[in-house]
């Protein structure tokens, strides 16, 4: 009973603005509460709600995994640089470069580690004025989830598309970006 209420209050909710007994946010109030019920399942029969629900469980699984992948890359790659192969880079990146040499048990005086975490990564990328380095940490940056046979982020994508795409319709809408903006937009 609940659903069917806020479908009648959504259904009223232009007439009740023209009359002026609403204001545009308790008509934006009703509009998102009835999509959100919407985006939940409410209009979807027994079999549609068993189909959405499995889906929903395996895109937690796959985008997990594809996330675990990502930051497995980041925990792993590094790229081992000395001093005069960070030129143009700030003091502070220079130190942290350092610093994530040393912890990662690199013991040369005069070695520096650019990993693929964001804050060594991304500043190198913007400071460097080695074109090459920056384009193999580019290289990487961008591949993360691949950067091991193990890890196969596309296969991952791959499904994690079909299933947007399954979900997209299931809730009548022909593509998963129709659907993913359809309260914002």
């Amino acid at each position: 009973g609940l659903f069917e209420k806020i479908t009648s209050m959504y259904d009223i909710r232009e007439e009740m603005a023209k009359k002026g007994e609403w204001t545009a946010e308790q008509v934006r109030l009703a509009e998102r509460v009835y999509i959100a019920f919407v985006r939940m399942g409410a209009k979807l029969n027994e079999e549609e709600k068993k189909e959405y629900a499995d889906i929903q469980a395996e895109l937690a699984t796959l985008q997990t995994k594809f996330m675990q992948n990502i930051l497995k890359d980041e925990e792993t790659w590094e790229m081992v640089i000395t001093a005069e192969d960070m030129a143009g880079c700030p003091e502070d990146l220079v130190a942290a470069a350092r610093q994530a040499a040393i912890d990662r048990g690199h013991d040369g005086e005069d070695e520096h580690v650019i990993t693929l975490g964001r804050s060594l990564v991304e500043p190198f990328l913007t400071y460097s004025t080695r074109r090459d380095l920056r384009k193999k940490a580019f290289e990487a940056w961008t591949s993360r989830g691949e950067l091991s046979e193990e890890r196969d982020n596309l296969s991952i994508a791959t499904k994690i598309l079909r299933l947007r795409k399954r979900q997209a319709n299931l809730m009548g809408h022909t593509t998963f970006a129709r659907y993913q903006t359809e309260d914002t937009m």
